[in-house]
């Protein structure tokens, strides 16, 4: 799995509906039932859109559910300036571990500690890695290592205030990211949250269930401002749709640079489907 790459960021439990009956103790009539719980939807589809300099993409992602509703496949479909690929992964669920695995039998496998993933070992005929995940005191993601020895290790952590992710950096802190807000949220949660801007590449388990990563959230960042050596060196600008129902509908994030070397300018546009 490579690393983080800039390329374009709370819990999908399911709830239980339930209604329960009050007697009144002096006429015996039955009390109104207690409307059930709206369960929470799922993703099911999302698509990216990127107009850079070397051309457009356009990817699609489809997600499916079992019975247990968690995720059982993804398929992703892209068209890019240089050709077209499609993957298909399938994903089966234990009690301590979740396997994803492909037609080639590539696999990723992600070793679950108190409902969160704290190992990811990818293998691959011509490529392994493996990254450890650890949590702050409140269950959200504070810190990922990668790499399989010490001879190559690169650290990443994370800032929360509350279900707002502050800022993520390097472990020597030259490159850091940092994350603004205003009062939009969504319902259920944002699946960009983890996407944009810090992509484990092929680790789209956790655009389904990013609970499992200590990475759900319902905040709607306005900005984030990419850093080198405390010098700005992009920004990313963000404009959200929703549905009537309060769920994610469409984002559009605009990066610009500041470098001093011309700048650079990238679009993005996601839209999700919800059921």
């Amino acid at each position: 799995m490579k690393t983080f790459r800039l390329i374009g960021t709370g819990l999908m439990a399911v709830l239980l509906c339930f209604a329960f009956t009050a007697c009144d103790g002096d006429d015996e009539e039955d009390a109104p039932n207690d409307p059930p719980q709206e369960t929470e939807k799922k993703l099911v589809k999302m698509t990216q859109f990127i107009k850079g300099y070397y051309g457009d993409y356009y990817n699609t992602f489809y997600f499916e559910y079992d019975s247990q509703e968690k995720l059982s496949q993804y398929r992703y479909f892209s068209t890019t300036p240089w050709g077209e690929k499609t993957d298909i992964k399938d994903f089966l669920h234990s009690e301590n571990a979740i396997m994803s695995t492909n037609k080639n039998g590539d696999y990723i496998k992600y070793n679950l500690f108190n409902d969160k993933i704290n190992i990811i070992q990818r293998e691959e005929s011509i490529y392994s890695d493996v990254y450890h995940l650890k949590y702050d005191a409140s269950g959200y993601l504070s810190n990922i290592t990668e790499g399989r020895s010490t001879d190559y290790i690169t650290e990443f952590n994370f800032t929360w205030s509350g279900n707002k992710l502050i800022k993520y950096q390097t472990e020597s802190g030259m490159e850091e990211h940092k994350y603004t807000y205003n009062s939009k949220t969504c319902k259920g949660f944002n699946p960009i949250f983890f996407f944009h801007g810090m992509n484990i590449e092929d680790c789209l388990l956790l655009l389904a269930h990013p609970e499992l990563a200590g990475f759900k959230s319902n905040q709607l960042p306005s900005s984030i401002n990419r850093e080198w050596n405390n010098k700005i060196t992009g920004t990313w600008t963000f404009n959200y749709e929703l549905y009537p129902d309060g769920y994610l509908k469409k984002c559009i994030a605009t990066l610009e640079g500041f470098d001093g070397e011309g700048g650079y300018g990238d679009y993005f546009e996601y839209t999700f489907t919800w059921e």
